[in-house]
């Protein structure tokens, strides 16, 4: 959903369920691979929390941190939890496609 509009392009709230439960499959991996202390850049070319905040807190659950990262002129995220320690980019703020980029390591 990050990509600027485009006619007949529609989205429905299953189909942002699937994806984001699709991404939960690669951070799982990601957990499973990494060594203690080991970085993770979860990045997303889309915007829903469900796909982003919520992956995060996922992530989290899993026994990831959340390692704080600043972006000039990015937005941060949605959650207050998150505040700056994540970035959002808007396609009508930022004049790009939409995105997310979090930073987690697997504690050593």
């Amino acid at each position: 959903m990050g990509v600027r509009p485009r006619l007949f392009d529609v989205k429905t709230m299953d189909l942002v369920r699937a994806m984001s439960n699709y991404q939960r499959q690669f951070i799982r991996v990601a957990w499973r691979l990494l060594k203690p202390g080991g970085v993770l850049v979860y990045s997303t070319c889309t915007i829903p929390p469900l796909e982003n905040e919520d992956n995060i807190d996922y992530a989290e659950s899993l026994g990831f941190e959340v390692v704080d990262i600043s972006i000039p002129n990015a937005s941060g995220g949605l959650i207050d939890k998150y505040g700056d320690s994540v970035v959002r980019f808007y396609p009508h703020i930022h004049d790009t496609p939409g995105f997310f980029i979090a930073k987690l390591r697997k504690p050593s």
